[in-house]
């Protein structure tokens, strides 16, 4: 009995100038995909935001070439190896705000934290993708590095509206909080020099009153207000010159040490702090300028 199944031309059927065009067409179309994929890949890589896919347990399922090395990253492999939530965020409930159950993109803000320990401010462009079940696949999301911006934005602000502020001590906790945004402001504090009597006075630590006054002596805050220039001060640096009997240790030990000196035409006549117990990374180079320009208007409000 004769099938009812319709046949197929098969490659033995076809003529030799038939196959050759056959096989023509095959490498064509391979060509042109094999073009499209490295077309995708370098504009993929090349972007001048970090793309990324990751799971919902906090994995990287890819990343592009900017991301890698907007986080300080030696390579791709490397950054696809880390934990998200740990090695990524400070706030791990930055990541619960930026994980969305719709299929609408959200965008948030907040800090990253870079392969060094050092952080950058970023935008979130993410999006949940689901399959046609609706069950969460992973998330696709572009990270766009907006510290420059936040830095400037704050900065305006306090020049636009530190001088409407003319009591101190509220003129200082709005420094402190709009500082924060951008460095870690836990222990801060203000110090002024009274030359008269060789003390140094901290009326404000952290926004608080404190109303505490010393002899200038050995402190670290004395040796800055001697120096008169700004200094970063790491934990081996901080013990060396306790070791050489330069400064004496007053408090609690810190990782890092961040101070510049208050001026009033030319003058130092404080001190502004911060510092921190727990985070060696918590202030970096570029976060001298920062404090110089806070100290301007704290020295003019003196």
């Amino acid at each position: 009995m004769e099938s009812k199944i319709s046949k197929t031309p098969i490659m033995s059927e076809l003529t030799k100038d038939e196959l050759l065009t056959l096989i023509s067409e095959q490498k064509l179309v391979i060509e042109d995909l094999e073009v499209a994929k490295a077309k995708f890949k370098n504009l993929y890589n090349n972007s001048i935001n970090g793309k990324y896919k990751s799971t919902p347990e906090g994995k990287f399922l890819t990343v592009n070439s900017m991301l890698v090395n907007m986080l300080g990253y030696n390579s791709e492999e490397e950054l696809l190896n880390i934990d998200i939530k740990s090695q990524l965020y400070f706030n791990v409930e930055d990541r619960k705000t930026s994980i969305n159950t719709q299929n609408s993109e959200v965008v948030n803000m907040y800090h990253v934290r870079k392969h060094d320990g050092t952080s950058i401010w970023v935008e979130d462009y993410v999006k949940s993708i689901f399959d046609e079940n609706g069950n969460l696949l992973h998330y696709e999301g572009i990270f766009k590095d907006v510290s420059e911006r936040k830095k400037r934005k704050v900065l305006l602000k306090i020049s636009e509206e530190g001088y409407k502020i003319h009591d101190l001590k509220k003129f200082n906790e709005f420094i402190m909080n709009e500082l924060g945004q951008l460095i870690d402001t836990t222990n801060f504090y203000i110090a002024f020099y009274n030359e008269d009597r060789g003390t140094i006075s901290i009326p404000f630590i952290a926004g608080e009153d404190a109303d505490e006054e010393f002899p200038i002596g050995k402190s670290m805050t004395g040796y800055l207000i001697k120096k008169g220039k700004p200094l970063l001060v790491k934990s081996k640096e901080y013990k060396k010159l306790i070791s050489s009997g330069e400064i004496e240790l007053i408090g609690t030990f810190p990782k890092i040490w961040l101070g510049v000196p208050l001026k009033v035409d030319g003058k130092v006549i404080g001190a502004i702090v911060v510092q921190s117990y727990n985070d060696k990374n918590a202030y970096q180079e570029a976060d001298i300028e920062l404090l110089e320009f806070v100290s301007s208007h704290i020295s003019v409000k003196s």
